[in-house]
């Protein structure tokens, strides 16, 4: 725990500098990355966007939006998922942010033809969680051009979103939640 506080202090004392200046943005792009769900084997790949506001050069917010694919349980589920996720953004260094907040998971579930037929329904659920990591903003500086936005984020759902799928299988539990790494372009506005 004490530990735990002396690194929040001093990850703080070092964004200070980059939160007092005042440069005030919004920036909008498109971004592609890669996800991986923890209990899967391998990942994909998926595209979005975010709107970031910054209130100064170190201190914002940014909203985002997601469309995740992937095939599940032998390629007998397709769970479609998308994030809508709201973060703070936390500058430490000019070029280095930390970004954390709450998330709304939209996932459809599509069973097979032969899954229906055992009696395995379509569903769709609507969840929250929260996520939390960070990344690099590189250039970009003057309005119209754009900055390469590099990061890594781990999410976490509230639990039975995937769990309640498939009760009536005799699966250990699976775990929803995943972790990505993002890369996009951020136009400045102002």
């Amino acid at each position: 725990m004490r530990n735990s506080v002396i690194l929040t202090l001093v990850v703080a004392a070092l964004a200070l500098p980059n939160v007092a200046a005042s440069e005030s943005s919004i920036l909008l792009g498109p971004r592609v990355g890669y996800y991986k769900t923890f209990d899967s084997d391998e990942g994909n790949l998926f595209g979005g966007g975010a709107l970031r506001l910054m209130f100064t050069r170190g201190l914002g917010a940014e909203v985002a939006a997601d469309y995740h694919s992937e095939d599940a349980i032998s390629d007998v589920l397709d769970v479609r998922t998308i994030p809508v996720t709201a973060s703070a953004i936390v500058s430490i260094f000019p070029a280095i942010y930390l970004a954390g907040g709450l998330g709304w998971y939209h996932t459809s579930f599509a069973w097979d033809d032969e899954a229906e037929a055992l009696g395995f329904e379509d569903k769709t659920e609507r969840n929250f969680g929260y996520q939390f990591g960070g990344g690099l903003m590189l250039g970009g500086a003057e309005s119209g051009r754009p900055a390469v936005m590099l990061d890594a984020r781990w999410h976490f759902l509230d639990e039975g979103t995937f769990e309640n799928q498939v009760e009536n299988m005799e699966l250990d539990e699976i775990d929803a939640d995943f972790w990505s790494a993002n890369a996009g372009l951020m136009f400045r506005f102002h």
